[in-house]
């Protein structure tokens, strides 16, 4: 990882906003990626690294220009928020939620499934983790959203993903029948 850090950075003195914006933006996400990733040094500066490339990304992957693209970076930023470890644990939380509800402004079940099903999942992971609230309905709409990926990963085709959503239904389920004991 420190490796493609370097490298990540060597392109970026080449690949610049001003003269390869596309180009920089790319090279910017991985960038974020590889922090986002990486085992070396303190994990919430790593987070806070992520955090800054994957916004400086939205300088040229705005909803218009390429909405895909923005799709993907909020998704990222999104994984991220969720992951961070300095800020308010709920705020974080929300950031991540509107990074997700962003993401699926733009991707479709019928467009773009496992990109569909993946954020779907993600956004189900975080309204699990949300602290504060009515615990209940935050259950409930995880669940919602894994039900959802579940339209694109099934058993048969996408066993592995199949596997990690009943994972994570399981335990939502097991959080509910424990509130209810509460």
């Amino acid at each position: 990882m420190e490796r493609s850090i370097e490298c990540y950075k060597a392109a970026l003195e080449i690949r610049t906003l001003s003269e390869l914006p596309i180009d920089w933006a790319e090279t910017e996400d991985n960038l974020g990626s590889a922090y986002l990733r990486r085992i070396r040094g303190d994990r919430a500066d790593n987070l806070e690294k992520a955090i800054q490339h994957y916004q400086a990304v939205l300088q040229v992957r705005t909803h218009q220009a390429l909405p895909q693209l923005w799709a993907q970076t909020q998704n990222n930023l999104g994984n991220t928020y969720l992951d961070r470890i300095r800020g308010d644990r709920a705020e974080n939380i929300d950031r991540a939620i509107t990074c997700y509800q962003g993401a699926l402004q733009v991707y479709s079940r019928e467009g773009t499934p496992q990109s569909w099903a993946d954020t779907q999942m993600n956004l189900g992971n975080a309204y699990f983790s949300i602290i504060l609230g009515d615990t209940a309905t935050n259950i409930e709409l995880g669940i919602q959203c894994y039900q959802g990926a579940l339209l694109v990963y099934t058993r048969e085709a996408h066993p592995l993903n199949w596997a990690k959503i009943q994972q994570n239904l399981g335990n939502a389920y097991r959080q509910i029948t424990a509130g209810d004991r509460a």
